[in-house]
């Protein structure tokens, strides 16, 4: 009886602990994300509720990808149309970060804020679509 009970005991402790444990937030907020630093409307990242995104990284009529993304526990991977180009971003409570590696090149011009390893995205404009 007090083997079965122990194994009870230790069972119990074990879940408590786990849960006791950080969750990373995977909850993303559809909308429109744009880096902390930028003061311009680009670059800038729409995710849909739909599972769709578009990817802008340069000014009007510059360079936009589209596509679809998936999540894996904090880590949001979008999948261009073309299928050979994908972006990942991992995710934090209240932003987006840029991660360079693995991701395919962001090509931009001069003037607009860089998207490099670290890029903190912000929620600008939130939508329930």
């Amino acid at each position: 009886m007090k083997k079965i009970f122990c194994i009870v005991l230790a069972a119990a402790l074990l879940m408590l602990s786990a849960c006791a444990k950080t969750i990373p937030q995977t909850d993303l907020v559809y909308g429109i994300y744009c880096p902390e630093e930028s003061v311009q409307t680009y670059p800038k990242l729409y995710l849909k509720e739909s599972g769709e995104f578009t990817f802008s990284y340069e000014g009007f009529g510059g360079s936009s990808e589209r596509g679809t993304y998936s999540v894996e526990e904090n880590l949001l991977k979008l999948t261009c149309e073309d299928g050979e180009k994908v972006f990942f971003f991992e995710i934090n409570k209240d932003y987006l970060t840029f991660e360079a590696d693995g991701s395919s090149p962001v090509v931009q011009q001069e003037g607009v804020t860089p998207v490099v390893d670290g890029t903190k995205f912000l929620i600008r404009h939130e939508v329930d679509n």
